[in-house]
């Protein structure tokens, strides 16, 4: 019905190797949840990471990178990806998408370390990022957390009420999906669903990837698409409901 929504969640590997595989993932629709520990120090070198193998050995970290600058060097790849245009949301703050939402999860955590001065702790690092966001283009493609610039999540409770305990930040996170999801919603034309099939035929010789100028013909001829800039925003659709995915080359000059 026209008050449900649908939505398709994409989990990617936050690790420095998997970054050039998310490139094809990466559009201006949706929401981007940025995830981070918010009881480490943004100032402090990463931790080691976890690489699972034939056995299981841990990594240095990423190339002694602070965890700070692994963080943003997320965002800059997010905003550098992605195609930017502005969007009217619900929001007095004027944004442009991609949209990124920062979440600090193990808040539990944070709490058992500093105690009475969480809230010290978790307006220290907030101001952190704000402080180096200063003069950055991506900021504007940041929305608000739930009282500081990120939104906390407490690891050890969840959205939904039980026995009287509840996650804040979950449930504001809901709403900020909500939100989002809703002005970013529009009607696409049925036949864009068809191209999917297309894809199939075009593939049944074995192949894996199927040539755009190729496509472009069979769809054409179908009458399922009027020009190349709407087979990219069908490409891009399909590409966002994880039914293919879609990268496109510029070679000479030319979108491939």
């Amino acid at each position: 019905s026209p008050d449900q929504l649908y939505l398709a969640v994409f989990d990617y590997g936050g690790h420095a190797v998997y970054s050039p595989s998310n490139a094809p993932f990466l559009s201006r629709n949706g929401l981007k949840l940025l995830v981070f520990n918010v009881a480490e120090a943004l100032e402090a070198e990463c931790p080691p990471s976890v690489f699972v193998s034939d056995e299981r050995s841990e990594l240095a970290g990423i190339n002694g990178l602070k965890n700070w600058e692994n963080l943003d060097d997320w965002l800059s790849y997010i905003y550098l990806t992605a195609p930017k245009e502005r969007l009217k949301i619900s929001k007095p703050k004027e944004l442009f998408v991609p949209l990124v939402s920062l979440v600090a999860t193990h808040k539990d955590k944070a709490e058992q370390t500093h105690g009475q001065r969480i809230d010290k702790w978790l307006t220290r690092q907030s101001d952190y990022i704000v402080d180096k966001l200063k003069s950055k283009e991506v900021a504007q493609h940041i929305l608000p957390g739930d009282g500081y610039i990120f939104t906390c999540v407490d690891n050890t409770l969840s959205g939904e009420c039980i026995q009287d305990k509840c996650d804040q930040g979950v449930r504001w996170l809901k709403k900020l999906i909500e939100t989002v999801a809703s002005d970013m919603c529009h009607p696409v034309p049925v036949r864009w669903l068809m191209i999917g099939k297309v894809v199939k035929d075009l593939r049944s010789g074995g192949d894996i990837i199927v040539v755009y100028q190729n496509l472009r013909a069979m769809t054409a001829e179908l009458k399922l698409i009027r020009d190349g800039k709407e087979l990219a925003e069908a490409l891009e659709f399909l590409s966002d409901q994880g039914l293919l995915v879609t990268q496109f080359l510029h070679w000479r000059g030319t979108r491939q």
